[in-house]
Formats: C-alpha cells, sequence, structure tokens
C-alpha cells in the first residue's frame, strides 16, 4: 500500500460527531516517520529507494482522490483548531464552514483568543493534535510536489488548492504566529518546544501549499501569493517574530524565511514589499527586539529594523552564537540551512544591496568578516553542510565590489577562495557525463574570480601569483622567449602577406606567440585545470574560465597564448576580433 492510499485510510477512520475528532495519532506518527525516511534521504538514496519500492512510494492516484485527502486534511484542521479555540466539544455536529468563520472570528477577536487560548494551551489535546496534522499535512504536499510529481503528470488545479483560500491562509498565519509567542523552547536547537514545533509546521505547511512547480506562470498561485503579501502582510509579520520572539529557533526562522524566499521567487510584488518592511525596535507595548541573534538597528532605517540588518544578524548568530555548538552543529540542526536561504534571498534580491555592503573600505564590517570566515576558517571536508555554505557564500560575492577583492587578500581568503574553485573543478572534470549539478555550482566561482581579477588590480596579481607560482615563472618566460625566438620567421612572413592583403589593422592584435599548447601547465596543477576548461562543452564554463585566464595575463594576447595555447585560445580571441577566423568557426 502507497503512502497516499495509508494516509487516505487514517483520515477515513476518523469519526466527525458531537464535536469529537476521533483520529488516530500514533497511526499519524507512523505515517509521518515512514514518509520523512523517504523525503529527508539524500538525492542517491531517494532514488534507490523509489526504484527499489516504486509502486508503494508513488501508486499513481486520480486527482479525485488526490484532492479527497487534500479536503480530508483540511477539513480535520479546521475541526481540531475550533475546539482548541473553545468550541464546545458538546456540540452537535457542525458544518465545516461554520467551524472556519468561528475560527476567523476568533483570530480577528486578538484579545479575546489571548485570554482563551493561553488558559487552554499546555497539555491540550486540540493543540496536540494540530501539531500532528500540520506535520502530516505538510509532509503530504511535500511528498506531492518532490516525488509523485516527478513521476505523475500535473493536473490543475493542484490537489493544494483547498489551502490556498484567504481563510486558510489567515489560520496557518496564526498558527504561526500564536505559537511562536508562547515559551517554552528549549536551549537546543535540536529538540523544540510543542508550541515551536506546531509554529514551524504550521510555516512548512504553508509554503508547500503556496510553491507550484509552474510559477510564475501559475496564474492561480499567483492570486495566492497576493493574497499572502497585500491582504494577509505575511512579510511584515513574518519579520515581526523574526525581531520579537525570544523563543524563535533556527527550523522555525528557516522555514518562515524560506517562505518568504519562495514568495520573492515567484511574486513581483513581494519584492518592493520586503523592501518597504521595517519592524520598529520597540513594538507597541514597547517591547525591545529580543530575538536570539540580538537584532540592532542600522544607523540610516530611522530607527527600523529591515531586511539587510535582521538577516545579518542571523547569519552572525547563526555562525558563531552564544551558548551554540560549534557550526555547523549536531545533524538535526538548522543553522547551515538557514545560512543558505538567507544567502539565496540576499542574491535574489538583486546585487545593489551586496554590492553596496561588500566593498573596500569595508562599510559592514560584520558581513565583510562573516564571508571571510565562511572561506577561511570553515572546512568543507569534515562536514557537506559547510561546503554548501560555502558555494552559497560565492554566489553572493559574484555582486560585490570589485574593491572587495583587496579585504579578501588583506584577510588571506584569496587561497580559500582558490581551494573552493578547484574543488568545484575537480567534481566537473571527473564526471564522465555532464553534471548539472556540478557545472551550475562551478559557475558562481569561476565569474567571482574573473570580476575581482579584471576590477581590482591587487587581487589580480595575487591570484595570478597562486595559479602562476612565481618559483615557476623563470622556467616558463624562458620557454616563452624561446617561443618567441623560433616563431620570428614565420610572425615576419605573416605580416609581410598581411600588409600584401592591406590588413595593417589585423596584424597589431595578432599574437606572435604560435605554441599550440601551454608552456608551463603541469598536469594537476590549478592552472592545467582551467585551461581544460576554455575547452568545455558547456558555454558558461568555457567563457568564464578563459575570461579569467585572460585577465590574468593583463589581457595580453600573447602571454595569453603563451600561458594557455594557441590551439585553446584561438576560438576566445577569434571571438574578440584578435585572430580572423572562419565565419563557421565563430558560430
Amino acid at each position: 500500500m502507497d503512502f497516499a492510499q495509508k494516509l487516505q485510510d487514517i483520515l477515513s477512520h476518523k469519526h466527525v460527531g458531537k464535536g469529537q475528532n476521533v483520529l488516530s495519532m500514533n497511526e499519524l506518527v507512523s505515517w509521518n516517520e515512514e514518509v520523512e525516511a523517504l523525503l529527508f534521504a539524500s538525492p542517491q538514496e531517494q532514488r534507490q529507494m523509489l526504484d527499489e519500492k516504486k509502486e508503494e512510494y508513488i501508486e499513481p492516484l486520480t486527482k479525485a482522490e488526490l484532492d479527497a485527502i487534500a479536503r480530508a486534511l483540511k477539513e480535520s484542521l479546521v475541526l481540531s483548531l475550533s475546539n482548541a479555540l473553545g468550541m464546545s466539544s458538546t456540540t452537535e455536529e457542525i458544518e465545516i464552514q461554520e467551524r472556519m468563520k468561528y475560527c476567523m472570528d476568533k483570530i480577528q477577536d486578538c484579545n479575546t483568543t489571548d485570554k482563551i487560548i493561553i488558559q487552554d494551551r499546555i497539555n491540550n489535546a486540540h493543540w496536540n493534535q494540530l501539531e500532528h496534522l500540520c506535520r502530516t499535512s505538510s509532509n503530504f504536499f511535500r511528498w506531492y510536489l518532490q516525488v509523485y510529481l516527478q513521476e505523475q503528470s500535473l493536473v490543475y488545479p493542484m490537489c493544494s488548492s483547498p489551502f490556498q483560500a484567504s481563510t486558510i491562509l489567515s489560520i496557518l498565519v496564526f498558527l504561526i504566529e500564536y505559537n511562536a509567542k508562547q515559551s517554552g523552547t528549549t536551549e537546543s536547537q535540536v529538540d523544540l518546544s510543542p508550541s515551536q514545533r506546531l509554529a514551524r509546521y504550521a510555516s512548512l505547511l504553508l509554503f508547500y501549499t503556496t510553491f507550484s512547480p509552474r510559477s510564475p506562470n501559475d496564474e492561480a498561485m499567483q492570486r495566492t501569493h497576493e493574497r499572502l503579501v497585500s491582504d494577509i502582510q505575511i512579510i511584515p509579520r513574518i519579520f515581526k517574530i523574526l525581531t520579537y520572539e525570544s523563543s524563535t529557533s533556527a527550523a522555525l526562522a528557516l522555514s518562515l524565511i524560506r517562505n518568504v524566499h519562495n514568495l520573492l521567487a515567484n511574486y513581483a510584488g513581494a519584492v518592493e514589499a520586503l523592501k518597504q518592511t521595517g519592524v520598529p525596535y520597540n513594538n507597541a507595548s514597547d517591547q525591545p527586539a529580543r530575538a536570539p541573534w540580538n537584532p540592532q538597528v542600522d544607523d540610516n532605517t530611522d530607527g527600523l529594523i529591515t531586511y539587510p540588518s535582521i538577516f545579518r544578524d542571523i547569519l552572525i548568530w547563526s555562525l558563531n552564537g552564544p551558548g551554540l555548538p560549534p557550526f555547523p552543529g549536531p545533524k538535526e540542526d538548522k543553522r547551515s540551512e538557514l545560512v543558505v536561504e538567507i544567502l539565496g534571498i540576499l542574491f535574489a534580491m538583486g546585487g545593489t544591496e551586496i554590492s553596496r555592503a561588500l566593498r573596500y573600505p569595508c562599510p559592514n564590517p560584520a558581513l565583510s568578516q562573516l564571508v571571510v570566515t565562511v572561506l577561511k576558517d570553515m572546512d568543507s571536508k569534515k562536514d557537506a553542510r559547510i561546503a554548501q555554505v560555502q558555494l552559497s557564500t560565492v554566489t553572493i560575492l559574484t555582486d560585490a565590489s570589485p574593491s572587495f577583492g583587496t579585504y579578501l587578500v588583506e584577510q588571506q581568503a584569496l587561497q580559500s577562495l582558490l581551494e573552493i574553485a578547484e574543488n568545484q573543478i575537480d567534481s566537473v572534470l571527473e564526471q564522465t557525463q555532464v553534471d548539472d549539478i556540478a557545472v551550475s555550482a562551478l559557475v558562481p566561482s569561476l565569474g567571482t574570480l574573473y570580476k575581482l581579477s579584471a576590477g581590482n588590480p591587487t587581487f589580480r596579481e595575487a591570484a595570478k601569483a597562486k595559479i602562476f607560482p612565481k618559483i615557476n615563472e623563470d622556467r616558463f618566460w624562458t620557454l616563452a622567449q624561446e617561443q618567441l625566438d623560433n616563431s620570428a620567421a614565420a610572425t615576419t612572413a605573416a605580416a609581410q602577406q598581411t600588409r600584401s592583403n592591406g590588413n595593417d589593422a589585423v596584424l597589431n592584435r595578432v599574437p606572435p606567440a604560435k605554441n599550440m599548447h601551454p608552456l608551463d601547465a603541469p598536469q594537476g596543477t590549478l592552472r592545467y585545470k582551467l585551461i581544460r576548461l576554455m575547452t568545455w562543452t558547456e558555454g558558461h564554463i568555457k567563457r568564464y574560465a578563459s575570461e579569467l585566464l585572460y585577465a590574468l595575463c593583463d589581457e595580453d594576447p600573447k602571454e595569453f597564448v603563451l600561458r594557455t595555447g594557441l590551439g585553446n585560445a584561438i576560438a576566445f580571441l577569434g571571438a574578440k576580433g584578435m585572430v580572423q577566423l572562419p565565419a563557421h568557426a565563430l558560430k
């Protein structure tokens, strides 16, 4: 029996009557543990599990069956919440729409809601059931998106559509907000309190039900995103949690920020909403910001905590927070994922903010030092999570000011940047076939090295000394002189022929070096690997590798050919108009 069918059977066994919602919590826990074993597996392990038991994990269901499961989850959630909010358990069976209205009335009456819930929250069976239902629902929709739709065609409307109504969206945001405010969190970033768990599961459920594989071209989801941003004001409400709530864990912060990232990536109005969001250091009750990362106000934000400052403070806390285990922590610790998610948002917001922050002299020393810490002081060989954080850091460096290269050199972080790039190059070169993941990870590293080398003489000189070590330069230039002497006669003859054809302008740009292979690039060295990439099949890799090496040669075509070989350089030089190539070669 497959996952979906098991869940359908569990939900169908519940009895709704006299306000009772009899669901087997043990069966839900068992179902969640089983589906999470698949969802949390590595891509390789997940593929193996699916190959071995495909009929169990992806049993084809009709759209009607999927929709029925989604409706049952929604109704169970509304029923449990209405009871948790005080609807009498002795009430005769009540229509789900009436229960939803009851919930909304209670949510909108904030003062009354607080009084009722606070008295009843701890050890309340309805709240405990809500936690299990939010966990179950988020796992179901995650399975639907990440597993089911990989094998089956997507049929609209998506089965998550019952959760995209304004009422349900408001209910989920309420569950997040209310439970995020509850005390009782532990010092651990792994063992969360019941209220923190429920807030996180509700946040995950919001994410998976408002994500579409066809966004931003999914018109129905665009309307859902508009409701979240414009009507429900989800972005400022999330930032209030990230600013004021002292019990906020890394796991909850990650799920909240992932919702923001989803909106930024798929709904145009979210970008402006995020830019305009500012949370006062003191809230309406004169309660200062007291989240674990100690949010601080920047000088130029009129006393408001904005997204650059809150993200900076969360990043610093994640890496070096007092009382936390050394980064990245135990396996279940979400701080590394939180760092990657925030860096992804900063990159998605465009280069202006990063370019302003990452330049030299450094206007934002804390963020600049954070970049150096990630690049220089963390060993990716010890933990794959560190490698992912480093790759995300390199990605935002593609938007840094070229002047920031000076800071990296001064802080002795250049060597680490080159080592990260070389590890990625090795991953690409070792593949017998194109690995899209490895390729996409390498492009930012090459792009960053090229941008900083081309725009910053200090960085360029230091990078050149690393890639072309000075200890080998005497030998290289000896070989270069011999090559130039040997090709002098051929160059003179070519010059005479060029002049006779009236092409003096082209003559001045033709590199006199004619060596077909690099003069000094021993196998296994970084320069050897970069030169190999000059003729790689993937266009971005080929271009950035060539541009980087050309920049390191001070854009001197003669030195460029001597170092890389005319066979590797000719296509690049031809594209720049420095050598004459047949038209079909340029294409």
